[in-house]
C-alpha cells in the first residue's frame, strides 16, 4: 500500500528567501517608478472635483523587473480577436502599486559592448498589481498589468 502524496507543498520562510534571491537573477529588464504619492497638506486633499490630488517624487531608476507582452483573447463582434497586454514582473518588496507610472524599460546592459535596447519608453500608469506565485510568507513576484501602450502617429493621420 503507497501513501498519496500531499495535494501541497509548505515552503519555510528560509526556502521562500532563497526562491526570491534565484528569481532575482531572471530579472533581465530594468525600469524606472515613478510612484505617486497624495497631497495631503491643508484642509483638503482633493481638487474641485473632488479626486484626490498626487504628486510625483524624484523616480526611482534601474529596478530590476522582467517585461513581456502577454497575448488575451478578446471577444468582439466580428470574431475573436488577441490583444497584446503589457505585463510586467517585479520582485516581492517593490513598492510599485496601482496608479504610478512606469518609463524606461529596456534590457540589462550588454556584458561585452554595454549597449541597452529600450523595450517601452512611456510613462505608462501601472493599471492592476497581482501577487504571483502566492504562498505561505507572500509571493515571490508581483505581476503588474499595465494600461495599453498608445502609438501616437506622426503627423496628420487624415487625408
Amino acid at each position: 500500500m503507497s501513501i498519496p502524496a500531499p495535494s501541497y507543498l509548505f515552503v519555510t520562510p528560509f526556502i521562500q528567501r532563497v526562491m526570491q534571491q534565484e528569481t532575482r537573477r531572471q530579472m533581465v529588464h530594468v525600469y524606472t517608478r515613478h510612484q505617486r504619492t497624495p497631497i495631503v497638506s491643508g484642509p483638503s486633499e482633493d481638487n474641485d472635483w473632488g479626486q484626490p490630488q498626487y504628486t510625483y517624487p524624484a523616480p526611482a531608476v534601474d529596478q530590476p523587473c522582467y517585461y513581456i507582452q502577454r497575448s488575451r483573447a478578446v471577444v468582439q463582434p466580428y470574431g475573436l480577436m488577441s490583444k497584446n497586454v503589457p505585463t510586467l514582473y517585479i520582485l516581492q518588496g517593490d513598492p510599485l502599486d496601482r496608479g504610478d507610472y512606469v518609463s524606461n524599460i529596456r534590457t540589462l546592459p550588454d556584458p561585452v559592448t554595454g549597449e541597452t535596447l529600450l523595450l517601452l519608453d512611456g510613462p505608462v500608469e501601472v493599471e492592476d498589481t497581482t501577487p504571483w506565485a502566492s504562498n505561505v510568507d507572500g509571493a515571490i513576484l508581483i505581476q503588474c498589468s499595465l494600461r495599453d501602450v498608445q502609438i501616437v502617429p506622426q503627423g496628420n493621420p487624415m487625408p
